[in-house]
């Protein structure tokens, strides 16, 4: 049996096919554990303003963007927290927790604080 130009080009969408859906599906699984690993409060935001080091503003994609970012940690910003603001698209990353002194829950719609489980698993 001969293999046609038209065979292998079949052959070869058949195997893109494949390798996207798998791309795409560890994609998810890593969003989801991405947001499992933070306990999450509704229409709650996290202030300090005693802390020494503020907070930082992006702009994000997504909530699970937001939880990406907050995951990696860098030399200069260690994130122990986040809020993320639905309305504005916001994400707050927070160099602090509740278990800091000096920092207090504020009741706010449309943001949703989200904390590392553990005291210091940053």
């Amino acid at each position: 049996m001969h293999s046609t130009p038209s065979n292998m080009k079949a052959d070869s969408i058949w195997i893109y096919k494949l390798f996207l859906c798998v791309v795409l599906a560890v994609n998810s699984e890593c969003r989801k554990q991405s947001l499992q690993q933070y306990q999450k409060s509704e229409e709650t935001r996290l202030l300090c303003p005693d802390c020494p080091q503020p907070s930082m503003v992006n702009n994000s994609r997504s909530l699970e963007h937001c939880a990406r970012k907050c995951s990696r940690n860098k030399k200069t910003f260690t994130c122990r927290a986040f809020y993320f603001d639905h309305q504005n698209r916001k994400c707050h990353l927070l160099p602090f927790d509740r278990f800091m002194d000096g920092a207090h829950r504020e009741h706010r719609v449309n943001f949703d604080l989200y904390e590392k489980k553990g005291k210091y698993n940053c």
